[in-house]
């Protein structure tokens, strides 16, 4: 059997194979034949297995018109199919053509953003801008952005961030740890779809090597570390359980909210910042507060006369507080403190 190199596969003028994907031989996907193929291929995999819905890796080869037929397509089987597209190749980039469309987009500047902010880094407006999900530019709708800080390319979360000199996380430094912790939590309490890489909730290690391609030592995921790191591991399931629940809707928005359903503050000089969600109660009565400082100072945010709400602590960097606990919780006067490298969530009613 024989494939057609001049109809399949992309080419330069002089006959050389398109490599904008690093794999080599990039497919021809405007071709009527290899959209057909597309398109049949992935409707059998509704129709037949069930499927929810796909994600495009390097969406960008593709094209956004063929990502708009495979829409069409799809929808007219399965109306509410979840469709992803890495919206990127190294020949360019295809956001702001999706915003348009039923896709949504994996958002490598929040994950970017996220691992510098962690570590001290960014500032409170970036931090706004992406805990709102990524209005503007990216996001038309705030379903659009996927939210998350690793993936199944490169290096894990906390290779990237541990403070070891050879940046290999495998053994991770108790502020590697609280980082951990306040990306977990930023990640649940930004507006979006939060995708977490299999093994973040026990700080999986491929030991600071970047490129494990063909690596199966290092890309199986060693489960005992969960037993290693058991309050990370129910940190992680505490959030997505919050997030899930009746009082963590105002984290997932159908669409975009009113400008005074965030009221944002910071403490001087600092990257610190705290978010009182539905602000303006256009949702309800319940108020939710959270508080973040990836610094290494100690700090205190003024709140300007909304101490008096009433808040209830729910979270800190460490846990989500239970009835019965003896630890007592930080309350919220004319200020919030927040320690170096941590976070809390409260509620007033």
């Amino acid at each position: 059997m024989h494939v057609d190199r001049l109809y399949y596969f992309e080419q330069d003028r002089e006959g050389r194979l398109a490599n904008w994907s690093g794999c080599g031989n990039d497919l021809r996907a405007r071709a009527a034949m290899s959209r057909r193929l597309i398109i049949d291929s992935l409707v059998h995999l509704i129709e037949v297995y069930g499927v929810d819905g796909f994600r495009f890796d390097l969406g960008e080869l593709i094209g956004v018109e063929v990502l708009r037929e495979i829409e069409v397509a799809l929808k007219r089987v399965k109306p509410d199919v979840v469709l992803i597209a890495e919206p990127w190749s190294f020949r360019g980039r295809i956001v702001r053509e999706l915003q348009t469309t039923g896709f949504a987009s994996w958002n490598d500047a929040y994950r970017d953003f996220l691992k510098e902010y962690v570590r001290g880094g960014g500032t409170c407006a970036q931090y706004e801008h992406f805990v709102k999900g990524s209005p503007g530019a990216f996001a038309a709708w705030p379903a659009q952005t996927v939210n998350y800080t690793e993936s199944h390319d490169d290096k894990t979360w906390i290779d990237t961030i541990t403070e070891n000199a050879d940046g290999n996380g495998q053994q991770p430094t108790l502020n590697d740890c609280r980082r951990t912790h306040l990306m977990c939590a930023i990640l649940m309490a930004s507006i979006g779809v939060p995708m977490l890489a299999a093994g973040q909730d026990f700080m999986r290690s491929k030991k600071g090597v970047g490129n494990t391609f063909q690596r199966g030592d290092l890309n199986a995921l060693d489960y005992r570390r969960m037993y290693r790191f058991p309050g990370t591991h129910a940190y992680f399931a505490d959030w997505i359980a919050f997030r899930r629940s009746e009082r963590g809707r105002f984290f997932r928005q159908f669409s975009r909210p009113g400008e005074g359903f965030f009221q944002f503050f910071s403490a001087a000089d600092s990257t610190a910042v705290a978010t009182i969600y539905n602000a303006d109660q256009s949702q309800g009565s319940l108020r939710l507060l959270f508080a973040v400082n990836p610094t290494l100072q100690d700090v205190e945010i003024p709140l300007a006369g909304l101490a008096r709400a009433g808040w209830q602590q729910l979270a800190d960097h460490d846990r989500f507080f239970r009835t019965g606990d003896h630890e007592p919780a930080r309350s919220v006067e004319e200020t919030v403190f927040v320690p170096a490298v941590g976070c809390g969530l409260w509620m007033a009613k």
